[in-house]
């Protein structure tokens, strides 16, 4: 059986849809015995797809939809990369400047609970091609039991999380990065800002997107204004033509749709919430000495709570937090608008982190 691996996020088209006219350069496909990694009772059982070539990617698509007003860069590379973190098989992508194979700075991509390493609406591989191509190596990756990294959903837990970002890490600097930054969304943020404090030698910065409160520090009233602000996104989006025709073309995932509203604290094993660390995250990520940049959706209904959360947790931080709102952005931040800005703080931080470039 055959399937396509994506690596900007791509999707099979309908029969006949311009789609299907896509350049190669964007997919390849691999043929294996067995079912996608994501529906597999035992991941562990079929063989490991091999990786492929390196695959350049023209810089004027290098955003994936988002102009890129810089026509000198040179383009950049892709491949799938796979790394083990404790007996997991964690696979992703890897962008990098064609010119540079070693680049001395590395952008690593955190996705939230429920989705994969494209994120949503594709915003982290357009985050992880702007990142390469402003001289920085860049991985994306699918946590443990999402997306084709092995372990099931049901029981991979936010420390399995917090070691695949740790190996993620190690990843990088194996192949010659000298420092990391992480970005993260949701989820991803307290996973990325609990792996800087864990690891604050050689990850620099955070930039941490819609970040919420760590288990200690949630309450009902907050998850009852999660679940109602995810309601009333999705009947504003059901009174939209558009929506409909997704939703009869099979293109909505309504498993995910009522996995987010449900629930947002998932409890499997045992009782066990999967979300609540063995650690201590909060004490960790308080003593994080490294920049931190705390991004929001203007529109995000759990922004306010977030934002005193995280600034009363780093009150005593040796450098202070950033904040930055995103003017009419939501939790996901969907819209080019929204993109566009959230590229444009990437682009900041990177620039204020040590030099770029690497070795020949």
């Amino acid at each position: 059986m055959s399937w396509r691996r994506e690596v900007s996020g791509w999707k099979a088209p309908r029969k006949n849809s311009p789609l299907a006219k896509r350049p190669a350069a964007f997919t390849w496909d691999i043929t294996s015995p067995s079912t996608r990694p994501s529906d597999r009772e035992s991941s562990m059982a079929a063989p490991e797809p091999a990786l492929l070539p390196y695959v350049a990617i023209p810089p004027q698509n290098a955003d994936a939809g988002i102009r890129c007003e810089d026509a000198d860069f040179p383009p950049i590379v892709e491949a799938p990369v796979e790394f083990q973190a404790a007996g997991i098989h964690v696979r992703g992508v890897l962008s990098r400047p064609e010119h540079c194979p070693s680049p001395q700075k590395a952008l690593i991509l955190i996705h939230g609970w429920g989705t994969n390493r494209s994120g949503p609406a594709r915003l982290l591989v357009r985050m992880a091609r702007r990142a390469a191509l402003r001289g920085a190596a860049s991985l994306r990756f699918d946590l443990p039991g999402r997306g084709e990294s092995s372990g099931e959903y049901q029981h991979a837990d936010v420390d399995a999380m917090l070691d695949a970002v740790l190996a993620a890490v190690a990843f990088m600097k194996e192949r010659g990065a000298g420092e990391a930054l992480l970005a993260g969304i949701c989820s991803g943020a307290n996973i990325g800002l609990a792996a800087a404090g864990m690891n604050p030698r050689d990850i620099t910065a955070v930039m941490a997107m819609s970040g919420l409160p760590y288990q200690e520090g949630r309450g009902s009233a907050m998850r009852f204004r999660r679940s109602f602000g995810h309601l009333k996104g999705y009947m504003k989006k059901a009174l939209k033509l558009s929506t409909w025709r997704r939703l009869l073309t099979g293109r909505v995932d309504v498993a995910g749709v009522a996995k987010t509203l449900s629930a947002a604290d998932v409890a499997v094993s045992g009782g066990r919430n999967l979300k609540k660390s063995r650690r201590n995250l909060p004490q960790i990520v308080s003593k994080y000495p490294g920049r931190l940049l705390l991004v929001w959706g203007e529109k995000d209904p759990e922004a306010p709570p977030s934002r005193k959360y995280f600034l009363n947790l780093f009150a005593g931080s040796p450098l202070p937090a950033e904040i930055y709102i995103v003017a009419g952005a939501s939790h996901n931040y969907y819209g080019v608008a929204a993109h566009r800005t959230l590229l444009e703080q990437l682009d900041r931080l990177l620039s204020c982190t040590g030099a770029g470039g690497g070795t020949e």
